[in-house]
């Protein structure tokens, strides 16, 4: 078991430990960004997908692999800043405006939600006004006779 040196504070084994432990959750948190957008572009294929969500992407996927390269050369602050690069571009590709699908309904859904709900309710008001129309046609055509 390594412990803290009690005359230095904290030694470098331990900041090793620390960078090791946030670098890794970026990089885990990045690949379930990623794995989520390609979730969302799965589910719906109509979805148009900007150059700029592509290049993030990709901005992700390069600075993971410099993340990567970093870490087997034990340069823990530059495999630090790569896995923040690559957490920001993942979630701002995934968190963008455009990629999300519930602001986006064509037209034959909006259609096939509403009519079934405005269609009983017109019947009925239809069917009435036709029925006053009728009975308003009719008054008029008995006081001409007169």
């Amino acid at each position: 078991m390594l412990l803290p040196s009690p005359s230095s504070g904290v030694s470098a084994w331990e900041l090793d430990l620390l960078a090791s432990r946030v670098v890794r959750s970026n990089l885990r948190e990045s690949v379930a960004m990623l794995r989520g957008l390609y979730a969302l572009l799965e589910s719906v294929p109509h979805m148009p997908v900007s150059t700029h969500i592509r290049q993030l992407v990709e901005t992700t996927l390069a600075a993971r692999d410099e993340c990567r390269e970093r870490l087997r050369g034990s340069d823990w602050i530059g495999a630090g800043r790569a896995s923040q690069r690559a957490v920001r571009a993942a979630s701002q590709a995934f968190f963008h405006p455009d990629m999300l699908p519930a602001l986006y309904f064509p037209d034959e859904h909006l259609y096939a939600v509403y009519l079934p709900l405005f269609l009983p309710i017109t019947v009925p008001l239809l069917a009435a006004l036709l029925k006053l129309l009728a009975t308003k046609k009719k008054k008029t055509t008995t006081k001409v006779v007169l």
